[in-house]
């Protein structure tokens, strides 16, 4: 099992306790997909759906529900957890208007090319058919090398109606407090990242990570308060919109 996978299993069970170094975050992407299954039917389409961690909630709304993942992706997918399809964003084999939902969860950062890809989403869908974007506006780099940009509101709205899109909703979540401190979190979570990629470094961790962990329970107290301050910031985290075809 690798550190992607210990990481995963951990998020799994406890990014709803304040005791994960992403807490509001996780929270910030949990309200996007709650967005999402609002603006669902028919058939959706999740566009770097990943593990597919919210397939179930989708599925109690849409008629079919299609994973989509880059085939560079495939080595992290094992058991029944996989994608329907291995295909780039830019060329998805459904034919024109397929689909009547097309889901675009935190992977639109990860795109090289938004604009083919927003555009490639255009053509599967159905006309009046809804595309549902989350991404992010401020996060450290992930990913890597596959990070490539962040979106503001105003971004995300060019993209999409140069793309044949119309803006039906956006919602901001995020300020400079929440910025500051879960940015603090991931830097300890990237120290340990470091650290185990030696053996030493692993006893060293393995240390650690009790103390860290305690570290970020604090953080995300101390935050919790801040989080109904700043309400207007321009210090957002995580964008969501959605728009129809």
């Amino acid at each position: 099992m690798n550190l992607k996978n210990l990481w995963d299993i951990f998020t799994d069970r406890y990014s709803f306790l304040p005791i994960h170094p992403q807490y509001y975050i996780k929270g910030y992407t949990n309200n996007a997909i709650d967005i999402a299954v609002k603006y669902s039917r028919g058939i959706l389409v999740d566009i770097g759906c990943g593990r597919m961690p919210y397939r179930e909630k989708f599925l109690k709304r849409v008629e079919k529900y299609i994973g989509v993942d880059s085939p560079d992706s495939s080595k992290y997918y094992d058991g029944k957890i996989k994608p329907n399809i291995y295909a780039d964003a830019t060329s998805i084999p459904l034919p024109n208007g397929y689909c009547d939902t097309v889901l675009l969860s935190q992977v639109l950062e990860h795109l090289p090319d938004p604009d083919k890809s927003v555009k490639e989403a255009a053509r599967i869908l159905k006309k009046d058919g809804n595309l549902i974007v989350s991404t992010i506006q401020s996060y450290p780099l992930h990913d890597e090398p596959y990070d490539f940009y962040r979106y503001t509101k105003y971004g995300l709205k060019s993209l999409l109606e140069r793309n044949g899109f119309r803006l039906l909703m956006v919602r901001e979540d995020g300020n400079v407090f929440v910025q500051g401190f879960q940015g603090f979190n991931i830097y300890l979570m990237l120290i340990l990242k470091n650290l185990i990629k030696n053996s030493f470094g692993k006893v060293f961790a393995l240390m650690l990570t009790p103390i860290f962990l305690t570290l970020t329970f604090i953080s995300n107290l101390i935050t919790y308060p801040l989080t109904y301050l700043d309400k207007h910031s321009n210090f957002r985290i995580i964008i969501t919109v959605v728009a129809k075809r």
